[in-house]
């Protein structure tokens, strides 16, 4: 085997370690959520402090990841973020104190923003011919490895306790880290591609479609992240067990999978791709609506939920290539998509937790999402037309 060959199987395997890496930490969390209070003594809103903390870290975060790639290198950077992220899932358990479970999901969120980041243009830059197969790879990696932390967080908690079901999940990280190391010492300090990029680029704060763009992903991400930390808590006041809560977050997060595929599928088949996403959309406003009013159908709820944030999330991966006309301007989508987007997501957890509190109902923060998913599908109205930034804004090319 050559020696190209080999670094490229390392690359590959690298992507899809930490790819294992970068939801489990906080989708492990949601169906501990009530052994957690019960050992802390924490309320519904001091959990949904905790919920939000990677939201906003990602959002004050994404935008440093790139100059600092450029400044140390692809391989550094990412290896740090690891370290990170096993610092931070340790030290979040590492007494009973709500300080430290505080401080530790700073950390490790600190290094999810990193690797959210720089994976895709490591594959960009070590297999450009394969964007598409390896981007594909990696969210569908993310997506299972998630569901599975949320299937077993809770048998692994009732064996061994919450700590431990939580800590478990540093092994990958670990062997993440080994992975990326011996790619360190293979590849050498590799610039950001195209960082010498000079070229006159749209404003995208000042672009109606780069805004509707960064508020589609907003509504993705706080969904997301609302339900990964708060589903198995909904479902466990309405009835449903522990375990049982923990096979439905399963279930939200394996919807992904189907998602993604007819996503990746349609989306470069189609030129107007308001039917594809307008479908990704409703499958939102649906699910929520259906958890609010027609509880009894759950599963069925779950999975349209699951399916349309992991559709909306890989539409708006794609939509940072499709609506620009350069690689510097789809950076910049990408990193006001990401800081926008965040910012608004951090708004979820802490906000139903609050609902929660002043009601001691989730009917109120289920109605208000509903309402919010009107939003998201009229943002993917918007985006869905063939334009470009430029386009939009009348700028014609040339």
């Amino acid at each position: 085997m050559s020696a190209a060959k080999k670094y490229t199987l390392l690359t590959i395997a690298a992507i899809f370690l930490i790819a294992c890496c970068l939801r489990t930490p906080i989708v492990s969390m949601g169906p501990l959520v009530k052994m957690i209070q019960a050992d802390m003594g924490s309320g519904s809103t001091l959990m949904g402090i905790i919920g939000t903390v990677p939201v906003l870290v990602f959002a004050f975060c994404s935008p440093f990841a790139a100059p600092l790639a450029r400044r140390f290198g692809f391989e550094e950077v990412l290896i740090g973020a690891l370290l990170a992220l096993g610092a931070g899932i340790v030290l979040r358990t590492a007494g009973m104190s709500p300080v430290l479970m505080l401080a530790g999901t700073l950390i490790l969120s600190v290094g999810i923003a990193m690797g959210n980041v720089l994976v895709s243009g490591v594959i960009k830059r070590s297999l450009p011919s394969h964007v598409g197969r390896f981007t594909a790879l990696y969210s569908v990696t993310m997506s299972l490895t998630a569901a599975l932390s949320a299937a077993v967080a809770v048998p692994v908690a009732h064996r061994v306790g919450w700590q431990m079901s939580l800590n478990m999940w540093v092994l990958p990280v670990m062997l993440a880290l080994a992975v990326w190391l011996v790619l360190r010492v293979k590849q050498g300090h590799m610039p950001v591609a195209g960082a010498a990029e000079q070229e006159q680029v749209v404003s995208v704060w000042r672009n109606k479609l780069a805004w509707a763009i960064s508020i589609l992903m907003g509504m993705q991400s706080l969904l997301y992240y609302t339900f990964s930390a708060w589903l198995p808590t909904i479902l466990a006041d309405r009835g449903v067990s522990a375990d049982e809560a923990g096979y439905y977050a399963m279930l939200m997060q394996m919807a992904a999978l189907p998602a993604i595929f007819c996503v990746t599928t349609f989306s470069v088949r189609m030129r107007n791709q308001r039917l594809l996403v307008l479908s990704v959309t409703f499958l939102s406003l649906i699910g929520m609506a259906g958890l609010w009013l027609l509880p009894y159908a759950t599963a069925l709820w779950v999975f349209c939920l699951g399916a349309g944030v992991a559709g909306t999330f890989t539409l708006c991966l794609l939509l940072f290539v499709q609506r620009t006309d350069s690689a510097a301007e789809a950076a910049m989508l990408s990193g006001m998509a990401q800081t926008v987007g965040y910012l608004l997501a951090a708004t979820g957890p802490v906000g139903a937790g609050w609902l929660f509190d002043k009601t001691q109902s989730w009917n109120m923060a289920l109605a208000v999402m509903t309402l919010l998913m009107l939003v998201k599908c009229a943002c993917g109205w918007y985006c869905a037309r063939p334009v470009t930034l430029r386009e939009a804004a009348g700028i014609k090319k040339g």
